[in-house]
């Protein structure tokens, strides 16, 4: 019994563990990004000032979420309760176990497991929704830079300048 309680506690422990990696992971783009979008905020003008502005507010909003995931909560072992450590030791066991298990599968943890999961949802959603409101800014500000814009060649140069 005890080997079974020690199982799913370590699995507990490694699904939350999981969560904060996916969450640091996340967040360490995303404060990339904000740094990278910050220094284009300088030197963007009108519309593109203005989604610009949106990416950094929609980033900014990001490392709230991976903060509200990242911050320790405590997750409850065995509640307010404790078994007596009186009596026979198949009653403790038995006590304990009950309480363990109640703990593990009760409200509490549930909840907090469910916390970080919507925080990191929402992390990489926000994440995602600034690219796109990059990609639309580049897109709508110069939609033609690229392909119409040709190099000139030395040869090129060379016969306007003869000199």
């Amino acid at each position: 019994m005890y080997d079974a309680l020690k199982y799913t506690v370590g699995l507990r422990l490694d699904e939350l563990r999981a969560q904060q990696q996916r969450a640091i992971t996340v967040a360490a783009a995303d404060g990339v990004l904000l740094g990278f979008v910050a220094s284009l905020s300088a030197g963007s003008a009108g519309t593109s000032r203005t989604f610009v502005l949106a990416a950094l507010i929609l980033l900014a909003l990001g490392l709230v979420a991976a903060t509200v995931a990242i911050w320790p909560r405590t997750i409850p072992m065995l509640g307010s309760q404790n078994p007596a450590l009186a009596g026979d030791d198949d009653k403790i066991t038995s006590e304990m176990c009950s309480l363990l298990s109640a703990t593990l599968s009760g409200p509490d943890m549930r909840d907090a497991f469910r916390i970080r999961g919507f925080a990191i949802a929402a992390q990489m959603a926000l994440v995602g929704a600034a690219l796109v409101v990059l990609v639309a800014a580049s897109f709508l500000t110069n939609p033609t830079a690229a392909p119409s814009q040709t190099v000139p060649t030395f040869h090129d140069q060379m016969e306007r300048n003869p000199d």
